[in-house]
């Protein structure tokens, strides 16, 4: 080995003293290695931006078990709510001419609709969910048994004679002319009311006791207080006087009436909407 080889080895000599030090000739960067390492930067930063966006966006809170719910879901599934006329499913007049089993299998239906919307990937959506929940127990626990509660009271044999088509011919001067025109009526009605405080279905019992007292109190106050009212009218014609308000027939329900299931299921409905419009 020659010594230039030697010498082109050798590290850089520290300077004589008295000679200023001069650095050793800067290398050029390679051009691969130059995109390398920018190309690096860009994949970390592209990384870093899908994490923030994954924290971000991805992760509002529309999550079950790690699911995403997409705008494509909540579109699908507000249109499949639609589907479920449930203010039609809750009115009474569709079940009035239907037979038990006719019931039974109406509202069958309704619940394997709801059953399919439980199913439903929107309801990863922990806000949609809770809206659906509340609506469910609605019809399971007010809606669908009071259904049932009012086919057992329209079936009963007596119930007709505990509703009043005209109150003009019951409007008495007093409250014995009163209950003497509605004797016959009351007896009647008084025989179903007391099946139905009876009852083991808990609707149909509340409905009994509810009965019972429309008949015996507001029913009598409201005809007694309408013959004074009409009497006074007739003979001062432009008296200024406050008609009587017709007392409110009870209806069969259960904890929650028709209208607040109808109002949850619209809230459902319009959080749905909201959300397919949002995402």
């Amino acid at each position: 080995m020659n010594n230039n080889q030697n010498n082109n080895t050798l590290p850089p000599q520290p300077p004589m003293a008295g000679t200023p030090y001069q650095m050793p000739p800067k290398k050029n960067m390679s051009k691969g290695v130059f995109w390398g390492i920018i190309g690096g930067v860009v994949a970390i930063i592209a990384i870093v931006g899908i994490v923030l966006a994954f924290v971000f966006l991805g992760g509002s809170g529309d999550k079950k078990g790690g699911a995403q719910v997409s705008k494509e879901d909540y579109k699908d599934f507000y249109s499949q709510i639609n589907k479920l006329d449930i203010s039609r499913d809750v009115e009474g007049s569709k079940y009035a001419s239907l037979s038990y089993r006719g019931i039974e299998r109406t509202l069958g239906e309704i619940d394997e609709k709801y059953k399919e919307l439980g199913s439903h990937k929107a309801l990863a959506d922990e806000d949609l969910k809770e809206a659906y929940d509340e609506a469910l127990k609605d019809w399971n626990d007010s809606i669908k048994p009071a259904i049932y509660a009012a086919y057992k009271v329209s079936t009963d044999e007596d119930v007709s004679f505990c509703e009043l088509n005209t109150y003009a011919s019951y409007m008495k001067p007093d409250r014995e002319a009163i209950d003497a025109a509605l004797a016959s009526r009351e007896e009647r009605c008084m025989k179903a009311v007391e099946r139905f405080e009876k009852s083991d279905d808990k609707i149909v019992s509340q409905y009994g006791k509810a009965l019972r007292k429309y008949w015996s109190e507001d029913i009598k106050t409201f005809l007694l207080e309408s013959y004074k009212y009409y009497s006074e009218l007739k003979n001062n014609p432009n008296a200024k006087l406050r008609r009587p308000k017709e007392p409110k027939n009870p209806e069969v329900q259960g904890e929650k009436s028709r209208s607040d299931h109808l109002e949850d299921y619209a809230y459902l409905k319009k959080l749905a909407k909201k959300k397919s419009d949002e995402k």
